[in-house]
């Protein structure tokens, strides 16, 4: 029995018109996660791509939790602020949060 990720596998895909798009824009992926020192220019060494060869970069920056924080502590008080929401009262949080996890136990 052949494996997926076969040679010969891989050669049948590559003679059948209905995997041929797949195996064209098959790209091998690595990662690395790293601290920007100047924002202007990053430098990566020892890739696993050979001279020549077309590569795709994505950068992901990660959040910093006192940014997140402070953007929701500042969401909190502009709703906070909205006239509809000076006029309900506790109870009525009480009884929506009552609802919701009702509604939450009986979908699960």
């Amino acid at each position: 029995m052949k494996r997926p990720g076969s040679r010969q596998n891989s050669a049948i895909m590559i003679n059948n018109p209905t995997y041929k798009s797949k195996v064209e824009n098959e790209m091998r992926a690595t990662r690395r996660i790293v601290t920007i020192d100047n924002p202007q220019q990053l430098i990566l060494t020892n890739l696993p791509f050979r001279q020549g060869q077309r590569v795709e970069i994505v950068f992901l920056a990660e959040e910093e939790p006192a940014y997140r924080i402070a953007e929701l502590k500042e969401l909190f008080r502009v709703t906070q602020a909205l006239p509809q929401a000076q006029t309900i009262t506790e109870a009525e949080i009480a009884a929506e949060i009552a609802t919701y996890r009702a509604n939450y136990e009986r979908n699960r």
